[in-house]
């Protein structure tokens, strides 16, 4: 599942508590993120559709944009094509494969997922904590080949300074470790876990809250929200 767990409000400290096995699969997460939301925001300008400054309009931002773009692409038989470098924004393949390709299926997932539309407008500091576990990972003696950022002075997302959000985190990776019967590692951390929080994520930005309710954000990640785009482009 695309996620990005924060058990500490520092991201270096929040990589150190990780354990060894979601440690360096952070990297690739937040990789994945940062790449979907660069080629979101690519679309957006293309299509002269900015980003709307309120976050619980851009779970509908990004469902329109992808549509719009989608209906420009398609030629008059209804089939996709390849139309400039356009592609690219919303291809996980690398471009060098097309001019050898007579059809070329991409399928492009998660890009709906909250934990995108949580870091979506924040990049840099995305990259921060991309960077953050990279360099612990390294520490720890994971081989790594990933690009570490420069940034100054990022912005964070609001959500990153809620201790409630930590707390969650925190509870939720004890309790996986307890059910799936892992090697202890949270088990051995003092006061990991508030027995009264709950056993859900939190999602800030989630469209299916009204008004009322955005300070909850509580959504299934598992539900409408894994939604994947199949794309076919076919060389004339």
């Amino acid at each position: 599942m695309v996620n990005t767990f924060l058990v500490h409000l520092n991201y270096t400290e929040s990589a150190k508590l990780l354990d060894h096995k979601r440690l360096p699969n952070q990297r690739r997460e937040a990789f994945q993120i940062l790449c979907h939301i660069q080629r979101l925001k690519a679309i957006g300008t293309y299509l002269q559709q900015p980003l709307p400054s309120d976050p619980y309009l851009w779970y509908d931002w990004i469902r329109k944009i992808i549509r719009e773009y989608r209906k420009i692409s398609a030629d008059q038989d209804g089939r996709l094509v390849r139309i400039n470098q356009q592609w690219q924004f919303i291809s996980n393949k690398d471009p060098s494969i097309l001019p050898e390709t007579v059809e070329l299926e991409i399928v492009y997932g998660y890009i709906y997922h909250p934990a995108v539309l949580m870091w979506l407008g924040y990049e840099e500091s995305l990259k921060e904590y991309l960077t953050a576990h990279i360099t612990i990972s390294i520490a720890r003696g994971v081989k790594n080949n990933m690009q570490c950022y420069e940034t100054h002075n990022a912005t964070r997302p609001p959500w990153t300074l809620d201790p409630s959000f930590i707390t969650r985190h925190r509870t939720i990776l004890l309790q996986k470790e307890i059910d799936r019967h892992e090697t202890p590692w949270y088990q051995h951390i003092p006061d990991f876990i508030d027995p009264l929080t709950p056993k859900r994520y939190f999602w800030p930005f989630t469209p299916s809250l009204g008004p009322t309710a955005r300070n909850q954000g509580e959504s299934d990640p598992n539900g409408k929200y894994r939604v994947r785009i199949k794309i076919t482009i076919k060389l004339k």
